[in-house]
């Protein structure tokens, strides 16, 4: 099977088209991606969308369901509904790795740039999403600080968009989930309630999750504006399981894999977003949207991937506004945008008790008590401009070009430096955690965009496209600082190129980008667990996706690629860890008067290496899963799941740190089953 898999990919690996169903609508090439964006008037180059009768048929308990049928993304599941991403990069870890990639909401930042969390895909309402928008690359100019790799924008329905309906699954690991959505209409415009509960025990010993989301939407009319007004809430609890840390491919042994050392470890995560998009015409025919929105973030989590096993607690609160005025002028398409966002956080880090480990040393540098308690006020205010050029009938420009500037206010409650928390030195050397002095640090930078488009024909086009992107540091590569790190940090940038064909027909869809990315500044840890912030890396592959309806009946998909991570600085022409060269996954769909749904899915994920030396490995993985809904009457619905349906033994993600083999386990054969009511 693994040979046929690999010799389909070889055949295939130049096409590239998102999966879609046959009876979803088709991706056209005006498109509007969601207010965050400058408005284009043509499709951009990496665009790729999953469609709600997707969504609705993987009914997915993690977003990595979703991503994977997306070409170039591997969203790693950690334990429970933690994450890592990768997206045409390696998979990055660290505090700050949540600032290679921008995860939105109906077009609005899941966090502040400078308060991001690498799991914070989980504040999302994914499960109740109408469509999940991404857009692969380089895409500061558009999108603003963190979109270096990526963009991921979760669309939730309007009103009467969708069905009333009500949900019940059950699954594996005693896993129960119930959802509702239900439209009403006023006289003051039309409504949505929405929401999403589930509860499960984990597949490790001493874990599980409860978490709920919520969503209320209002659209309507005041005077010639049109009011989009939505809240979205959603609340983890979370019992965490940690690695498995039991030796060498200690993933296949399955009683080893339920096992969880942990006996404390949580995190608890609670989120709420207010946002508003209202837009009118003007009597020139030019277009105004204002998007304010008000969001707040807290989030309590054990740290027991460290040693002492200290407590994080963050929270931010952030008002800001979105703002785009389009204009047409005879061939040309501008959008002038401008984005202003004031936050508050808050970092507190507490050792409850004393550190207790083999290593006196550790111990020593690792005292009981407070550790971090500082606040960083965040300034943003970007200016923009996304500009459309349709030369000829054939030809077009689209490019775009991007001020941003952010300030932090940063201001340190504890005695300055890395003594005790109360003020005495540690014992054998100086307390590992160091906390600089007050102070305020400004970041300000130019991103761009250059995409010139060809036009073939009606079926085929190419485009090449230029962009300058970057990312100003995370505050707790800044401040929560180590070891007397007191090195000046500053911003990440990256230049990528890409070439890139479409071909599309009624029944065939393929597009293919070959891609070459190079980062300088880049922010890292090195063996000294300082913050090093001159690491250069190279990124370059080719990723493609492939759809093509077999019959009315039958459809294949492939999504695929191929790309190489490399170090260009520390450990020169090493691949970058935790980055496999081959990513992909591959779908044959089967649909019948739109009352029965079958699907055969295959993920394949290739070898790669598990430290920066490249002497640890993780072998990679396929896995098949199979998906079924039936309308069994007028207005209700049975969608079954069997994932992993081959009981493969494999790891969800493999690293090697502290000297030892640590994996993220991945789930055996299971089922999940779910009975829908519409009314």
């Amino acid at each position: 099977m693994l040979n046929i898999f690999r010799t389909c990919l070889i055949c295939l690996l130049l096409c590239q088209q998102v999966t879609a169903k046959t009876t979803e609508k088709p991706i056209e090439r005006i498109q509007v991606i969601s207010s965050k964006s400058n408005a284009s008037i043509m499709q951009l180059a990496d665009y790729q969308q999953i469609g709600s009768q997707s969504l609705e048929l993987l009914q997915a308990q993690h977003l990595n369901q979703v991503l994977s049928r997306t070409a170039g993304t591997w969203l790693s599941r950690g334990n429970g509904q933690e994450s890592l991403l990768a997206m045409r990069s390696p998979v990055f870890t660290g505090a700050g790795a949540c600032g290679e990639f921008l995860t939105l909401e109906d077009g609005i930042p899941l966090r502040a740039s400078g308060f991001c969390n690498v799991n914070q895909l989980f504040d999302s309402a994914f499960e109740l999403a109408s469509t999940i928008e991404v857009v692969n690359g380089a895409n500061s100019a558009r999108y603003g600080s963190n979109a270096i790799h990526s963009m991921i924008n979760v669309v939730t329905p309007r009103p009467f968009e969708q069905a009333n309906q009500v949900k019940l699954g059950l699954g594996a690991n005693q896993l129960t989930k119930l959802q509702i959505k239900h439209n009403q209409a006023s006289n003051i415009g039309d409504f949505l309630f929405a929401g999403d509960w589930v509860d499960t025990n984990g597949y490790q010993q001493n874990s599980g999750y409860q978490q709920y989301k919520l969503l209320a939407k209002h659209q309507g009319q005041l005077g010639d504006w049109q009011l989009d007004t939505s809240l979205s809430v959603q609340d983890l609890d979370q019992i965490t399981a940690g690695y498995i840390q039991a030796g060498d491919k200690a993933y296949l042994n399955r009683e080893l894999s339920q096992q969880n050392s942990l006996d404390n470890a949580y995190r608890k995560a609670q989120s709420q977003r207010l946002t508003m998009h209202a837009q009118t015409q003007l009597a020139d025919g030019s277009l105004v949207k204002l998007s304010p929105y008000l969001r707040n973030n807290k989030m309590d989590f054990l740290m027991h991937y460290l040693p002492g096993t200290p407590i994080e607690n963050n929270q931010h609160t952030s008002l800001g506004v979105i703002g785009h005025w389009l204009v047409e002028l005879g061939n040309h398409h501008i959008d002038f945008s401008s984005q202003l966002e004031s936050t508050q956080g808050e970092v507190k880090q507490y050792q409850p008790w004393p550190t207790e480990t083999s290593s006196a040393f550790l111990n020593s540098i690792l005292p009981q008590g407070q550790q971090y308690d500082f606040a960083v006020d965040m300034q943003t205010l970007s200016l923009a401009a996304d500009w459309s050029w349709i030369w000829s009938d054939n030809f077009y420009w689209q490019n775009a070009i991007r001020f941003e500037q952010i300030n932090y206010q940063y201001t340190n409650y504890l005695d300055d430096g890395n003594n005790q928390q109360n003020g005495e030195p540690c014992g054998m050397a100086p307390c590992r955690y160091y906390r600089p002095a007050s102070r305020d640090d400004n970041f300000a930078d130019v991103s761009f965009s250059l995409m010139p488009v060809w036009q073939f024909n009606a079926q085929t086009s190419a485009h090449v496209k230029f962009d300058k992107a970057y990312r100003a540091p995370h505050i707790m590569e800044l401040y929560r600082l180590q070891n007397a790190e007191q090195q000046a940090i500053e911003a990440e940038t990256a230049y990528n190129t890409q070439l890139g064909i479409e071909y599309l027909t009624d029944k065939l869809k393929l597009t293919a980008v070959v891609f070459n990315m190079h980062k300088h500044n880049v922010i890292a840890q090195n063996s000294q667990r300082l913050y090093v912030n001159d690491e250069r890396t190279q990124h370059s592959g080719l990723e493609a996706n492939f759809a093509y309806q077999l019959s009315s009946n039958w459809q294949y998909s492939l999504q695929a690629i191929w790309a190489r991570h490399k170090y260009k600085k520390q450990f020169a022409g090493n691949d970058i860890d935790t980055a496999p060269r081959l990513i992909a996954s591959q779908q044959l769909a089967y649909t019948w008067a739109d009352r029965i749904n079958l699907e055969f899915e295959s993920v394949y994920m290739s070898d790669y290496y598990a430290d920066a030396e490249n002497q640890h490995s993780y072998a990679g993985h396929l896995l098949h899963n199979i998906r079924a809904s039936f309308a069994v009457a007028d207005n209700w619905h049975l969608a079954v799941q069997w994932l992993n349906i081959t009981d493969k033994a494999y790891a969800e993600r493999a690293d090697f740190a502290f000297g030892n083999d640590r994996y993220f386990v991945g789930q055996p054969s299971r089922v999940f089953a779910q009975v829908s009511y519409q009314y």
